[in-house]
């Protein structure tokens, strides 16, 4: 559901791109800028690794404040594990 326009970032387990919507997501109505942070592909298989992911995502649902960006989607697609930001 996102067309990847650009890479923004990259770290040891992830990589950040510039996303436009393209299809639907659990938040319809976000608009704006999105960034979409995807697990590189070699950590899938990294228990630990997709488990800290997948506990960033968890506790990242729960928190809400004017200045901390929203999680607006997140899952996977093929190899990757992504959330949308």
């Amino acid at each position: 559901g996102y067309l990847v326009e650009a890479e923004l970032g990259r770290g040891g387990m992830s990589r950040v791109y510039r996303v436009s919507r393209v299809g639907s997501s659990r938040s319809p109505g976000a608009k704006g800028d999105l960034a979409l942070k995807a697990l590189r592909p070699g950590w899938k298989t990294d228990s630990q690794a997709l488990a800290m992911f997948q506990n960033e995502i968890r506790v990242w649902r729960r928190l809400s404040h004017p200045h901390i960006v929203p999680l607006v989607d997140w899952g996977q697609a093929g190899q990757f594990v992504f959330l949308v930001m």
